[in-house]
């Protein structure tokens, strides 16, 4: 248990005894709960719920104006981490089950077993305690390590801190799959937003790096692990790549958007408006960094990418050309003869020729 941690407690019953007994009849502190409150409806019960919330409700089922299950839906709607007990007769078993489905934290049958009651409280709070202790280590490390784990484009550092990170849950004992993968949610979206906000706001994002804000629902901690390191070893060995060409991770979103949307319309004044900055400012940081001007890169990559095509397709020019994202077919012709000496038809020839 974790010292100084209380929680509070409501209880919800339209019978008075049942109230007054679980309230009283229970040494609640022994589960870490310093203070119990009482209502004797669900109206009464969600009333008090709005002005505080409790970390845990106990209700019947069964009550007047505003039943057990109505009023759990309503706490879970503005509250998802309250506990809920339902309490139920066994006329209404079956309904009960209905309200675990809905996410209510358990059941439990009248009369009512105090010692099962107890456990289940305790396991319950357990829970929430572990939950809050992770997620406050997890925001603490990603603030203070992220951003610089990321600049330095280094995977042997970003592998030894999702390890880290999957010893911190084993360590806490969270067993829970769906939390788990909330936790990963929670990791990549704050690892993305140090990445964009490494250098000037780049949206330009790889198909890998989007994956990260899509966690799958697996079966277990060690395919949750296998997922993460999986995704980050992508997308550090395609910063590989342009490392011999681009230092800043700036740059490298802008080389992977050239290099995953050349068959698209592209131009340096829609590079720049992604990147909230001047055409002049992007065209002459590109020169300094990759010592050819923007346009001249684009076209390079284009052409190189018409003769990959030549080799692995049977394509006419034309259709090469639109694949690469020329519209314009002279201008293709132009592009391609000043880049390698030959028109696109007599270079495709000549490679024919070798193949043959």
């Amino acid at each position: 248990m974790i010292e100084n941690e209380f929680f509070r407690l409501l209880i919800v019953d339209d019978e008075i005894q049942i109230r007054n007994g679980l309230k009283y009849g229970i040494d609640w502190t022994s589960c870490g709960i310093s203070e119990v409150c009482t209502a004797e409806n669900g109206i009464e019960a969600f009333s008090l719920f709005e002005k505080k919330f409790y970390d845990i409700v106990i209700t019947d089922i069964k009550m007047p104006g505003l039943d057990g299950l109505q009023l759990s839906k309503k706490i879970i709607e503005i509250s998802p981490d309250t506990l809920i007990v339902i309490l139920s007769g066994y006329s209404e078993f079956e309904y009960a089950k209905t309200a675990i489905q809905i996410g209510v934290l358990d059941y439990e049958l009248k009369p009512v077993n105090i010692s099962a009651l107890i456990n289940t409280v305790k396991k319950g709070l357990e829970s929430k305690k572990r939950t809050a202790l992770h997620e406050k280590n997890l925001t603490a490390l990603e603030d203070d390590e992220a951003e610089e784990l990321f600049g330095k484009a280094d995977y042997k550092a970003i592998e030894n801190f999702i390890n880290n990170k999957f010893d911190e849950i084993l360590n806490a004992q969270i067993d829970e799959i769906e939390q788990i993968r909330r936790y990963f949610l929670e990791f990549n979206s704050k690892f993305l937003y140090f990445y964009n906000k490494s250098e000037p706001t780049v949206k330009l994002i790889s198909s890998e790096i989007k994956t990260l804000e899509n966690v799958p629902v697996l079966e277990s901690v060690h395919n949750y692990k296998q997922f993460e390191l999986r995704i980050f070893e992508k997308i550090f060995s395609r910063l590989e790549e342009f490392k011999p060409v681009a230092n800043s991770i700036w740059l490298v979103n802008i080389l992977f958007y050239i290099h995953e949307n050349y068959s698209k319309e592209i131009s340096v004044e829609n590079i720049a408006s992604l990147v909230n900055k001047s055409p002049n400012y992007v065209s002459g940081v590109f020169k300094k960094e990759l010592g050819q001007p923007f346009i001249e890169y684009l076209n390079k990559y284009r052409i190189n990418t018409a003769i990959e095509l030549m080799l692995s397709e049977d394509l006419l020019v034309y259709e090469i050309a639109q694949r690469v994202g020329y519209t314009n077919y002279k201008y293709f012709n132009k592009m391609f003869k000043r880049i390698t000496s030959m028109s696109p038809t007599d270079y495709k020839k000549n490679l024919h020729k070798k193949m043959f």
